[in-house]
């Protein structure tokens, strides 16, 4: 339950963490916090909004240590997709890294697929399908 608490802390605050994330600080069975939050947001009605791709980013592009510049296209990315709806029903922090990706490849960094998709924990299928549809929108 505590875990839950400071997971909806955060959602109702803004701050970019990921549910895996608190799980892994709390050291409990992921089944249990989610389980706990869905109680807790059922039974106090919490003010969380979802999180959105842009406020992963920071952490994503730490992940892949990446300079501000490219940081800073990456959030452009994300908030573009989000005006066209495009990361609507997606992962936030599998499409914030998408748009680091992106970014990164567009200043001519070049990181394998298959690397970049492990510092988010998603499969590289689900960063190339991201990216691809980042590239459309471009």
């Amino acid at each position: 339950m505590a875990a839950a608490s400071v997971y909806g802390a955060c959602r109702c605050n803004g701050f970019s963490r990921s549910l895996e994330e608190v799980v892994t600080c709390a050291r409990v069975e992921y089944s249990r916090v989610k389980h706990a939050y869905n109680v807790l947001n059922t039974e106090l009605g919490l003010p969380a909004r979802p999180p959105t791709p842009g406020a992963f980013i920071p952490t994503m592009a730490s992940r892949l240590e990446v300079s501000t510049e490219i940081q800073q296209r990456a959030y452009d990315l994300a908030t573009l997709a989000e005006e066209n709806g495009l990361s609507i029903g997606r992962r936030p922090q599998a499409f914030a890294m998408a748009c680091v990706y992106t970014a990164a490849r567009e200043h001519g960094m070049w990181p394998t697929q298959r690397d970049v998709a492990s510092l988010a924990n998603i499969s590289p299928n689900t960063l190339r399908k991201h990216w691809k549809a980042l590239e459309r929108l471009t």
